[in-house]
């Protein structure tokens, strides 16, 4: 029975290859007959990446790749790490609460757990250095050079923790030209922005780039009934500064030093109830797969009819307040045509947050949070060219600590407070080679190899506090009393690695095919546990990546095509399972067998005119989870997996208007789509969110002999309600669930010298 599985899987590996293989060089076929030999007036932007640690166009990095330049990011208005990254298709981003705890879902591969301390698959990096946690994802986005995204497990270069891709945000640097910025605007829900750049040249071996952004939003979009004004109000402030020292053309130092400051509140998820008021049982419309706020509540008798996402019954406006801070140092010293280069980096970083989980007016599951996060990063990688190949070694090293404590009001349902309190340390070190070989002037093979060892400490727990005397959690018992607790390390060692082949057969098209493994660390669960085994640690998830693709630019380079196609195994899912070890089953986070994943992914970008741009990306997805039993029974064979839609799309059309006086006007349009999507391994329909459509949009109105410009923005234009996570806790009568922002639009004016 193994044997022949085995045989069928990799049967449908081959066909999926094949089939790619067979599409994918019927386009190399147009391209040859089509490449010119120089760029026309209208050839599209060449954006130069250092994905691979090279600096090289995106078009010849042999992987699917996303580069959004910092001036699109700027003319969209992205404000966050959010919104950048969710311009692009087959990514999805999900909330467990308004404005804390993003979850990044790369082409199924995503987090299942709502702990801070986990360690996220898709890799987030600030200029090189690693987020260690997902609670740090709050960042505001400016002056920025440009952001990668790059998909696909990157277990060599990047190594752990980066099993569904790599995203780095990639700051402006100094240059050696004088100059700035500024831009203040104004937008619906009184919202006042404030950014800006200064560049100064200090000498001809020094210069410093200084820029900020400032954030006042006055009004917010949630409303209780229960309180005055709104929900949501934010005052932000961030800051950088970067000195750039280039004493001589072979060495090079740039540090940067970045502080952020936020004081404001979460933002607020919608209630649903899943008990029948007269039995106290399950809700028969929720039984049915409907959710029916005329006759389900919770077990107090509670429920929210108005039907409006925005607005309910919470009793007060949450925190979340934060302050961080970083630095990072590079340094690349170039020696007999090799470069050797460090990368160094040290971030600091606090949250707090008032998080009303059942959102209702009664002290249910209320919990007071606070974050604390350490962490430091040491690179080293020397290369350089030897002949046909040209390599990459490096060795690696990471410390970060994780603190976390949270109290919780539980009065109402359980007769109780509660603490849960965490203290993670977590140490690694790797070693890594990258090499790409030319077997012929068009032909090049591609192997890398990376070796890590991590090491993860956690002590923490659960705690009944009991506050009144007699808690409902510890069977009626007088005193505090310790729930659960831990105090364990684990530790792990593996090799991840990739293996390919590239083929140019002109400077204009590439096609690739590889193979690519990578690994997300073990770890704990860090939230409220009332039995030991939920604290028991959990192993490694591995994915293997089996992907084909071709790069072309077509018509004098003002058509690019790149289509991707990729099959992934994905082994030891970790995500939330029933456990039968002890005499009562429970849930627990886990590890389950293994899931498949297919798909392509597609993007065409034309500028038919120089006054015209077209822009469209899709993503196709088909997930297959295995089968394993969770606390709600049963996952069948062949589900899909939670946070992956099966088809997305993001598109962009951008026209110039000639006007009067050299003046000149940039209409962009950018709709989006994404189809339905379930949100937990069951595929209940309760937790199933349907497809939806957006678009955002801006006028830009600039002129050649002017500094000054002027916008006209708006997102969401056509005020879309959809939801983008349902969470199921109606095993504690009731559940909830997030919705996207509504319309927001705004003006901005700048000035530039």
């Amino acid at each position: 029975m193994h044997s022949g599985s085995n045989q069928t899987a990799l049967a449908a590996k081959r066909r999926w290859a094949l089939l790619c293989t067979a599409s994918l060089a019927s386009l190399c076929v147009a391209d040859a007959a089509m490449a010119q030999a120089s760029p026309s007036p209208t050839a599209i932007e060449e954006i130069v990446v250092t994905a691979d640690r090279r600096s090289v166009s995106a078009q010849d990095v042999p992987a699917t790749l996303t580069a959004v330049s910092g001036q699109t990011i700027a003319e969209r208005h992205l404000d966050n790490m959010s919104e950048a990254i969710g311009i692009v298709p087959n990514v999805d981003i999900k909330q467990n609460a308004p404005g804390v705890l993003p979850v990044v879902t790369i082409r199924g591969v995503g987090l299942n757990d709502f702990g801070g301390n986990t360690s996220p698959p898709a890799g987030i990096y600030v200029d090189e250095i690693f987020l260690s946690t997902v609670v740090m994802m709050n960042g505001q986005l400016f002056d920025l050079d440009r952001v990668e995204v790059l998909k696909g497990p990157q277990g060599t270069l990047y190594g752990r923790n980066s099993t569904a891709g790599a995203i780095n945000f990639i700051s402006a640097p100094p240059t050696k030209e004088a100059g700035g910025r500024v831009q203040a605007g104004y937008g619906n829900y009184n919202t006042f922005t404030l950014d800006g750049m200064v560049n100064m040249p200090i000498s001809d071996t020094l210069a410093l780039r200084v820029s900020g952004k400032l954030i006042e939003q006055q009004d917010g979009y949630w409303k209780s009934r229960l309180l005055p004004g709104t929900i949501g109000k934010q005052s932000i402030q961030t800051g950088r500064a970067m000195l750039l020292w280039t004493p001589n053309d072979d060495y090079r130092s740039l540090l940067k030093v970045e502080g952020l400051r936020q004081r404001g509140q979460q933002g607020l998820t919608e209630f649903f109830g899943g008990v029948d008021p007269t039995t106290f049982g399950p809700c028969a419309a929720l039984a049915a797969g409907r959710i029916d706020d005329t006759s389900c509540t919770n077990y107090l008798g509670y429920t929210d009819r108005d039907g409006d996402p925005y607005k309910g019954d919470w009793e007060r406006k949450p925190i979340q307040n934060s302050d961080g801070w970083d630095a990072t140092w590079r340094n690349d010293l170039q020696v007999g045509g090799l470069t050797l280069t460090s990368v160094t980096g040290y971030r600091s970083f606090i949250q707090r947050t008032d998080s009303n989980i059942d959102t209702t007016p009664a002290p249910i599951l209320d919990y007071l949070n606070k974050y604390a996060i350490d962490q430091f990063s040491q690179e080293v990688r020397f290369g350089g060219k030897s002949g046909p190949l040209d390599w990459i070694v490096g060795g690696f090293y990471s410390w970060d600590q994780y603190t976390y404590s949270s109290v919780g009001q539980n009065r109402a349902l359980f007769n109780t407070n509660t603490l849960i309190t965490a203290d993670q340390t977590t140490k690694s070190a790797a070693a890594f080679a990258h090499g790409l070989y030319s077997i012929t002037p068009k032909l090049t093979g591609v192997l890398g190899l990376r070796y890590t060892w991590e090491e993860r400490h956690y002590a923490g727990g659960s705690f009944d506090l009991n506050t009144f005397g007699a808690s409902a959690l510890c069977g009626g018992c007088a005193q505090p009393f310790p729930l659960a607790v831990v105090d364990q390390t684990i530790s792990d060692k593996n090799v991840t690695g990739t293996v390919g082949l590239n083929y140019k057969p002109d400077d204009d098209s590439l096609i690739y095919a590889s193979i690519s493994q990578g690994q997300k660390s073990g770890g704990f669960f860090s939230g409220l546990a009332t039995d030991p085994r939920q604290l028991m640690p959990y192993d490694p998830e591995k994915l293997t990546s089996y992907e084909v693709g071709v790069k072309l630019a077509l018509l004098q380079r003002s058509l690019q095509v790149n289509v991707s196609g990729f099959y992934y195994d994905y082994r030891d899912i970790q995500t939330f399972k029933r456990s039968t070890a002890g005499f009562i089953p429970i849930q627990i986070l886990g590890n389950v067998d293994k899931a498949t994943v297919k798909g392509i992914d597609a993007d065409v970008s034309w500028r038919p005119t120089q006054d015209l741009t077209l822009q469209a990306a899709v993503g196709i997805l088909d997930s297959e989870l295995g089968e394993f039993v969770n606390a709600a029974g049963v996952v069948q064979d062949g589900n899909k997996m939670p946070n992956a839609p099966a088809f997305s799309f993001k598109g962009s059309a951008s026209y110039d208007v000639h006007l009067p006086r050299d003046y000149m006007a940039r209409v962009t349009i950018q709709p989006s789509h994404a189809s339905s999507a379930y949100r937990d391994s069951e595929n209940t329909r309760i937790a199933k969110t349907p497809s939806y459509w957006t678009v955002d949009g801006n006028v830009l109105l600039s002129s050649a002999g002017s500094p000054w410009t002027f916008s006209v923005w708006g997102k969401n234009l056509t005020d879309e309600q959809y939801l983008t996570q349902v969470i199921d806790l109606t095993g504690l009568g009731f559940g909830t669930k997030i919705y996207s922002a509504p319309r927001t639009f705004g003006v901005t004016l700048g000035v530039a010298w």
